[in-house]
């Protein structure tokens, strides 16, 4: 998933321009229409990433006058513009979008842009995401898409987000049936067997003896990966070998119960090379391999290298169902493996890793201290305010402000509003997330104080401050008027 803010950047390292912020002269505040005219003006700025921030900004209202300014977006000649409107159009699916995002990734193909793939693959997610009738078909088509990295994307769209639709099995049926595309047959060929619909074996089995080798493997493994071991003669020997298909078939015939692919991975857990140990740990977990505890439990006690360390304790956790793998990892020597075992805690909804994040928070690396401040709002409440405050002025560290800004939308501490009120009104060429986090925050805290702060910035003589209380403004007027109760 695409970072808040880091699409803008690279759209526009993509089409190598960099244009710096003017500022803008303030105009008067009438009433009503005003936060619309101030977006509407967004968009059409002479700055293109003021209007690709402004279309950004617009995935978080839900009416119908921003879905119509966003998929205006797509028709717009500025591909910023455009790769904007589809990012915020994946953020906010809807099955009647579903034709006009098709449309425009059959446009972006025939488009000289520079940023055409990037949209195309922002679009394909959209479509995926809409839920609409057809959509698994239109994802298996885009895997014949001209740009790899496209293409890929479309395969993780239909595991991640279609795995479960009832016509993804057949949308990648028909390709295997009817495609000429190496490289759509071997995407689709590869993503049957992760999804698991076994409607596929049998076109599965039709290009067991395709001339191009990879076609054939990947077949072979997602047949075996279903329960079919038509061709098992073809994943064996891959057991033998290196390269990317070594993995998926070692998963596949242990997942199966096969005894010699169990033997290697227990065998693999104590190999001399560090990355083997790490994969095997993970993959001990992901098959389901329990008589591999015990070397797993090993492997987290005295296995020098902390990543290790970590998958293994990360599939002891899965295998046995018990936190107390991750709460070893809480006295690891290591300081990144203390703080993913306590943030893995916290996503299991164990609290016990609350000290190790504090303390991660006046690490000596940079990595270490972000990671920490990243889930600092679930770990705090509205006693902690102002333990936030010097993370929000941390001079030069824009990730860092940003996490604690996130983290008092959702502590909602009414003490904060000054903090954000200053951070709102900052001036800055570039960076407008944390002025978009810090407006979005003052909603939250939602208090008189807030909405006046919000409506005070209306004044401001910078056209993002404005902006982005002017689409607060309209979202809490959107949250009120769905709350209110039915006359």
């Amino acid at each position: 998933m695409v970072k808040p803010g880091s699409w803008v950047r690279t759209v526009a390292l993509i089409i190598s321009v960099s244009l710096p912020l003017l500022p803008v002269k303030s105009r008067s505040v009438v009433s009503g229409d005003e936060s619309w005219q101030v977006v509407e003006q967004a968009i059409q700025h002479g700055e293109f990433h003021i209007g690709a921030f402004a279309m950004e900004l617009l995935a978080r209202l839900s009416d119908s006058r921003s879905g119509a300014l966003l998929l205006k977006g797509l028709e717009d000649p500025r591909p910023a513009i455009r790769a904007a409107a589809a990012n915020a159009l994946r953020r906010r699916p809807k099955a009647c979008f579903a034709e006009r995002l098709e449309a425009a990734y059959f446009q972006e193909l025939q488009s000289d842009s520079g940023a055409g793939f990037w949209i195309r693959l922002l679009l394909v997610e959209a479509v995926a995401r809409s839920g609409a009738s057809g959509v698994a078909q239109f994802v298996a088509d885009a895997m014949a898409d001209p740009d790899s990295r496209v293409r890929s994307g479309a395969a993780a769209q239909m595991i991640v987000v279609l795995r479960k639709h009832p016509e993804a099995g057949r949308a990648l049926s028909r390709v295997l049936r009817e495609s000429t595309s190496i490289d759509q047959l071997l995407t689709a060929a590869t993503v049957a067997g992760i999804i698991g619909d076994a409607g596929t074996a049998a076109d599965l089995k039709r290009v067991l003896d395709h001339p191009d080798s990879r076609v054939r493997e990947a077949a072979s493994i997602s047949l075996c990966q279903l329960g079919d071991l038509s061709g098992e003669t073809q994943v064996r020997p891959l057991l033998r070998r290196g390269g990317r298909a070594r993995t998926p078939a070692l998963e596949c015939l242990a997942r199966a119960g096969d005894p010699a692919a169990k033997q290697m991975l227990l065998v693999q857990l104590s190999d001399a090379e560090e990355s083997v140990r790490r994969e095997a740990a993970s993959l001990i977990g992901r098959v389901g391999l329990r008589e591999a505890v015990a070397a797993l439990r090993q492997r987290v006690e005295s296995d020098a290298s902390p990543p290790v360390r970590m998958a293994a304790a990360l599939s002891l956790a899965e295998l046995t169902t018990l936190r107390q793998p991750l709460h070893m990892l809480l006295n690891d020597p290591d300081e990144w493996n203390r703080v993913q075992a306590a943030i893995a805690l916290l996503q299991r909804g164990d609290l016990t890793g609350k000290p190790v994040i504090e303390a991660a928070l006046s690490s000596t690396s940079l990595q270490v201290r972000l990671e920490a401040s990243q889930v600092l709002g679930r770990i705090w409440g509205r006693a902690d305010w102002s333990r936030l405050v010097p993370l929000m002025r941390e001079t030069g560290n824009h990730p860092m402000r940003l996490h604690a800004v996130q983290a008092a939308a959702q502590i909602r501490a009414s003490e904060l509003l000054p903090e954000l009120k200053a951070i709102l009104e900052e001036r800055r060429a570039g960076g407008y997330d944390l002025t978009a986090a810090a407006a979005e925050a003052i909603a939250a805290i939602g208090t008189g104080e807030a909405v006046s702060i919000l409506r005070e910035a209306l004044k401001s003589e910078q056209f993002v401050t404005r902006l982005c209380a002017a689409v607060e403004l309209i979202r809490m007027e959107q949250d009120r008027n769905r709350q209110a109760p039915k006359q």
